[in-house]
């Protein structure tokens, strides 16, 4: 996900954004760290909390595995290099608990990757269902939530960003797929 979008540390990482949408305990995102960190190493930014902090927002909804991906995202950081406080510190920042759906975002981003939770529409709660639906277009809350993930990401990404997304097939074939 992350090269098919050019996620890729040779670039200065350090200028750009990206937004995991739902990081579980970090499959995309603690790639995506390392990836910045040695980005940030190779262009001299390794000591620029401020401005790393700013490169990667990722977010989760169960608190145990925020907590689990935090503590990859700063095992990973550290292994790399990074001060343990410096690396627990980014992953308190980057990582943010929450439901990507309901939340307010500082747009714009760069990039976005993620493997969007697959729940057809129909399996989620009618109260959580109702506040998605007021939050989200009336084509994206329709077949599958991972729908409205990728149709809030797209928002969110600014002019010539870049679009990553782990998706089963099955909603190319259906109505709302159109």
């Amino acid at each position: 996900l992350l090269d098919a979008i050019g996620w890729v540390q040779e670039r200065d990482l350090a200028e750009q954004r990206l937004l995991e949408p739902a990081c579980g305990d970090g499959a995309v995102l603690v790639p995506a760290a390392r990836r910045l960190f040695r980005s940030a190493r190779a262009w001299g930014r390794r000591n620029d909390e401020a401005r790393l902090a700013e490169c990667l927002v990722a977010y989760e909804i169960d608190s145990a595995t925020v907590e689990a991906a935090r503590e990859k995202v700063a095992a990973a950081l550290t292994k790399e290099g990074a001060r343990r406080s410096m690396a627990k510190t980014l992953a308190k920042h980057w990582i943010r608990q929450g439901d990507f759906l309901l939340q307010r975002h500082d747009a714009p981003f760069t990039h976005v990757a993620t493997n969007p939770p697959y729940l057809r529409w129909s399996r989620i709660p009618t109260r959580l269902r109702n506040l998605y639906e007021r939050e989200v277009p009336r084509y994206a809350a329709r077949g599958d939530l991972s729908l409205a993930f990728l149709q809030r990401s797209l928002e969110l990404l600014s002019i010539g960003g870049c679009c990553s997304f782990l998706f089963p097939d099955r909603w190319l074939r259906s109505q709302y797929g159109e």
